[in-house]
């Protein structure tokens, strides 16, 4: 026999609101910088910098890491902004 439960789809609405406000309030903090990572190798470069991939030091996951120089976006310095490797 099979049993199936059924959940209306307004207690499905109200537990998701109430998932999203909690993690709303309280998101991850992101305690990483660029020492907890090592460098791999380039991906690919593009128009305004390069993707390469690194490996996160204590957990030894990898990560796409995009680098863009942001003198050729307007600005003097040079930002790092990290991406989950799927």
């Amino acid at each position: 026999m099979l049993v199936l439960c059924v959940f209306s789809v307004k207690e499905f609405l109200a537990k998701a609101k109430e998932d999203f406000l909690r993690k709303w309030e309280s998101p991850p903090q992101n305690t990483a910088g660029l020492d907890d990572f090592e460098r791999q190798k380039t991906l690919g470069t593009g128009s305004f910098g390069r993707v390469m991939m690194v490996k996160h030091k204590a957990t030894e996951q990898y990560y796409a890491m995009k680098i863009l120089d942001k003198q050729k976006v307007g600005a003097i310095f040079t930002v790092f902004l990290w991406f989950r490797r799927v």
